[in-house]
């Protein structure tokens, strides 16, 4: 005979079960400094950069406490995929004979521009240089007399080679390169993943943030697949967790026929970047284009379990200038379950277009909020399950089914929790509930005395969330008319 224990089976679909979670989520990815697989809890941006330094992890990290506030938990990952730094195109002015080349593994992912602002050699020359494509700038420098230059917080050294003369640089010259930055791998995730497995039962996160992004969308799908296996082995452990992370650097038609084959319910793919406010800014660091899975976990992070990251009236993304993929104007992702961001005409900055599950055919949860919600619920009737373990309950002669007033005392021990965390709070527009209603049922025809199971339904009725809306507009001699 087993041990006493419980067994929770999710509906899908059938809108089963549902529940709110602390919002401390989860973010991993890779950084310059910090202990690899050791859980961390930050609480503000300083001490991000001084336990993780420069990278994917610290800055996705620094956005999410700019907009959603802290604390967040957070892991260094292994970055087995290191990061590279492209070949250099230079476009000289000119007779111009000077060049710049770089060496070094950068920590994050730059757009790099160098341009020469004063004729000279080295000692004499001066420049400025731009790691987020031109949106902003270094201070003005002289080209070191030796020639090299360590941009700093990159681990990347730019050095000037003067060539013959006499004209080494010319004012207008410009040097550019990009940079790739540092990935984990699948094992890398693993590692991680082993990690969490030994952390004290009561230690919570409703999601998790990937903080990294594939060099193509093939790649991410691989990933997506290990993703599956890690939140189906949480959700073994009763931690149940949905997954943001990136559909990889490549076109919508590629990320379309990677994401094709793969689902999950528990997993929110998300397409693009977005040029956005760094929140640890440095010289010519200052508006990069950030993968959109930062934005998107920021926008979890600050909303209410029962918020749609999409609502228009929680305002546009905080600090975002540019995107580089609007479902608006393409609309090619939505429709596959992949969540983008977009435009709405008329309205000013940048929007989640929906916060697609990449759940399969016929889910319930097509979207984050709903699985979000189910989470709560699931973990809070497994905790509140908890204290019925040895309980001893009355039963009914002959047939052994559970006396009705120990089932009516069961059950108002199970509704009232889910009621306190779901439907007793407010949402976002001011109403009362997270969702419409929420019932906690005993079963009265299994045979507890003999089977010393007892067997339970937890049911949700989740709040209706508008995205289309179909309306006529003309002329009507009737209006203002008396009845």
């Amino acid at each position: 005979m087993p041990i006493p224990g419980q067994t929770l089976t999710v509906n899908d679909p059938g809108l089963g079960l549902v529940e709110p979670s602390p919002r401390t989520p989860l973010v991993m990815g890779c950084s310059e400094t910090g202990t690899v697989d050791t859980f961390f809890t930050v609480a503000n941006k300083n001490a991000v950069v001084d336990e993780f330094g420069q990278g994917p992890l610290p800055e996705c990290l620094c956005h999410m406490l700019s907009v959603g506030g802290g604390p967040i938990h957070c892991m260094r990952l292994t970055g087995s995929v290191a990061g590279s730094a492209g070949a250099v195109t230079d476009v000289p002015v000119g007779a111009e004979t000077g060049g710049v080349t770089v060496a070094g593994v950068p920590f994050d992912a730059y757009e790099c521009i160098v341009e020469i602002t004063r004729d000279g050699t080295v000692g004499t020359a001066e420049f400025i240089y731009s790691l987020d494509d031109g949106t902003t700038y270094s201070e003005e420098l002289v080209v070191p007399a030796g020639g090299a230059f360590a941009i700093p917080n990159t681990n990347l050294t730019l050095t000037f080679v003067p060539g013959i003369g006499p004209a080494f640089w010319v004012d207008g010259t410009v040097s550019w390169f990009d940079c790739v930055a540092p990935m984990y791998a699948a094992a890398d995730v693993a590692s991680g993943v082993a990690a969490l497995a030994a952390l004290p039962a009561t230690t919570e996160f409703p999601f998790i943030v990937m903080a990294g992004v594939s060099t193509s969308a093939a790649n991410a799908a691989t990933l997506f697949s290990a993703y599956e296996t890690h939140v189906a082995t949480l959700a073994a452990a009763f931690r149940y967790v949905r997954l943001i992370c990136d559909a990889g650097v490549d076109t919508a038609a590629n990320v379309r026929v990677a994401m094709a084959a793969v689902e999950n319910a528990r997993i929110c793919v998300v397409m693009g970047t977005a040029d956005t406010a760094s929140s640890k800014a440095f010289g010519g660091w200052g508006a990069p284009a950030f993968p959109a899975v930062y934005n998107v976990g920021a926008r979890a992070l600050r909303e209410l379990i029962s918020t749609d990251l999409g609502r228009v009236m929680s305002g546009s993304l905080t600090g975002v200038t540019a995107i580089s993929h609007d479902e608006y104007t393409q609309q090619n992702l939505d429709s596959d379950k992949v969540c983008t961001l977009r435009t709405w005409p008329g309205r000013a900055g940048f929007y989640i277009t929906r916060a697609r599950l990449k759940s399969p055919a016929g889910s319930d949860f097509q979207d984050w909020q709903l699985g979000g919600i189910i989470d709560v619920a699931t973990r809070r009737i497994y905790i509140t399950q908890q204290t019925f373990i040895g309980m001893g309950v009355r039963t009914v002669p002959v047939t052994g089914v559970i006396d009705e007033r120990d089932a009516q005392r069961l059950e108002t021990r199970g509704e009232t929790p889910l009621r306190t965390e779901l439907t007793q709070p407010d949402n976002v527009e001011g109403t009362r509930g997270h969702v419409t209603d929420v019932s906690y049922v005993i079963d009265r025809t299994n045979n507890v005395l003999t089977t010393r199971t007892v067997l339970s339904e937890v049911g949700v009725l989740p709040l209706g969330y508008i995205y289309w809306i179909i309306t006529q507009v003309g002329f009507d001699l009737t209006v203002g008319a008396e009845a």
